[in-house]
């Protein structure tokens, strides 16, 4: 839905593809997004609002793309839980995809119904650094402690 003028919402995509997972790239130009239409998942981008521009940027399988703070890069995950990493470079208003490049293998993490739960993984405005969820070893939760009005108490020791 556009934050200005008629505000009216209105589909994205329209296909008999599976398509999800939609990330806005930091200007707000392209969607990277996620869809079966090659037969399994790979990653795609389209320009926004839809003006024919629509690359597959995944090679060989890939969904959860991620986009550097910058627009310069972006991550996506590879089929084998392998962290993928494509250069982009804008180009007379349009993007050009370098080769993907394998970084390092993230865990996917399940939910309780059994799918996996949704961006395991998140990147650094840098694109340098990473924060992801590791599966628990634990078969129990651990103790939880929440303390309230934590800004209003001193926790110095008053003795």
């Amino acid at each position: 839905m556009p934050l200005a003028r008629d505000r009216k919402a209105f589909p994205f995509l329209t296909t008999p593809f599976r398509e999800g997972r939609g990330q806005f790239s930091p200007d707000g130009k392209w969607i990277a997004y996620t869809s079966d239409e090659s037969r399994k998942y790979e990653v795609y981008v389209q320009s926004f609002p839809p003006s024919g521009f629509k690359r597959q940027v995944s090679a060989k399988g890939g969904d959860w793309a991620r986009w550097r703070k910058d627009g310069g890069e972006m991550f996506y995950m590879a089929p084998d839980k392998t962290l993928m990493s494509v250069p982009i470079r804008t180009v007379s208003g349009s993007l050009e995809f370098g080769d993907p490049t394998a970084l390092f293998k993230i865990p996917v993490i399940f939910s309780v119904s059994g799918d996996r739960a949704p961006f395991s993984y998140d990147v650094a405005p840098d694109g340098g650094r990473f924060l992801a969820m590791a599966p628990s070893d634990a078969h129990e939760a651990p103790d939880l402690t929440v303390i309230v009005n934590w800004q209003g108490e001193s926790f110095r020791d008053k003795n």
